[in-house]
């Protein structure tokens, strides 16, 4: 199974940094205005996230492309979420708004973050994973957008991927891909 996570900060409403930025290279940088790849030699939302202690607000967009890449066809049974740091309070260091831009994916989901144990859930259907799962030939790609909901603390996360080829059960995690947790 290939997988690639591609996050998108424009659709969100904004950013928040833990500290307050006047100043220096971290100002210039919200000023230039970071991108979701860091496309034309600027800085791209999830380093200048990392490198500033920042999350966004709300909401995180990601878009996660599976590939079947085995002779066999892949079915993905379960797709879930590990909390890798201890919950944060809310940054209110520096807001930055973000511009919009939007799309669709095959599969829409949410997941509530601020919830005990934090599930996908379809968007739509309300369908959980192992409940629903994903065939795919090999070859075939679909993408999963899935929406981090988050209201009342930061956190970060990684998604497990639970899938199988023929009979066997495999496993990947899934980051962003600076490495950096959703």
């Amino acid at each position: 199974l290939g997988v690639t996570a591609i996050i998108s900060y424009s659709d969100g409403a904004a950013v928040a940094l833990a500290k307050p930025v006047t100043k220096g290279v971290s100002y210039a940088q919200v000023l230039e205005g970071p991108t979701d790849t860091g496309d034309g030699g600027g800085i791209s939302w999830s380093n200048f996230l990392a490198r500033n202690e920042g999350a966004p607000v709300g909401e995180l967009h990601a878009d996660v492309v599976l590939t079947g890449q085995a002779k066999d066809s892949v079915r993905v049974t379960n797709v879930g979420i590990q909390r890798v740091a201890p919950v944060q309070p809310a940054f209110s260091g520096t807001y930055v708004p973000i511009p919009h831009q939007g799309g669709q994916a095959a599969y829409q989901f949410k997941v509530e973050m601020d919830q005990a144990n934090p599930t996908l859930t379809r968007v739509g259907g309300g369908q959980v994973f192992p409940d629903f799962n994903i065939a795919l030939a090999p070859g075939e790609q679909t993408t999963l957008a899935i929406d981090f909901l988050a209201a009342r603390y930061s956190y970060k996360c990684a998604l497990v991927i639970s899938y199988l080829v023929g009979n066997r059960a495999h496993t990947i995690e899934v980051k962003e891909p600076n490495g950096q947790p959703f």
